[in-house]
């Protein structure tokens, strides 16, 4: 006999006051806002910054560094001004600007060889390299330096 309760799950989907579709509501609002502020942003910028949240006229913007978080404040006033030139944004007081880590593998995509950089270094400078490489000890953080230096030491020029 089946269980008078039991509803199946396209019909709690339906029900727009169950906290999961407030939630699903709330992330498509805050997908949509992330969007909107992006086309005012650098898009060098706006791979740094993520919309927070926007309540009572207070958007709140999320930078993945202090040092991005400084740099969009003081972009503040252009962002606050061109925002409010859109309707939907005309009750806008402020914008805050808050430090929070992304996940790396979120807005991180490195290519290595996109990243790589073509470095020269003079024998007596590789010799020096690989030297201090050997003086080191053996401990995990000691064999990380070790590994670089030597990468670094293969830049000789010949």
């Amino acid at each position: 006999m089946k269980n008078p309760q039991q509803r199946p799950v396209i019909d709690l989907f339906a029900d727009k006051n169950l906290t999961v579709n407030k939630l699903i509501e709330r992330a498509h609002e805050i997908a949509s806002l992330h969007e909107k502020v992006h086309q005012f942003l650098d898009p060098i910028d706006a791979s740094h910054v993520k919309v927070g949240q926007y309540y009572q006229g207070i958007l709140i913007l999320l930078a993945d560094s202090p040092s991005f978080a400084s740099k969009l404040r003081y972009s503040v006033p252009n962002l606050l001004s061109n925002l409010r030139q859109q309707s939907e944004w005309c009750g806008l007081k402020s914008i805050e600007i808050k430090v929070r880590s992304f996940n790396e593998n979120e807005h991180l995509k490195l290519d290595e060889q996109e990243h790589t950089i073509d470095i020269q270094i003079s024998s007596e400078t590789a010799y020096k390299l690989r030297d201090l490489s050997d003086m080191l000890g053996d401990d995990a953080d000691s064999e990380k330096l070790k590994e670089a230096l030597t990468r670094l030491a293969r830049h000789e020029t010949r």
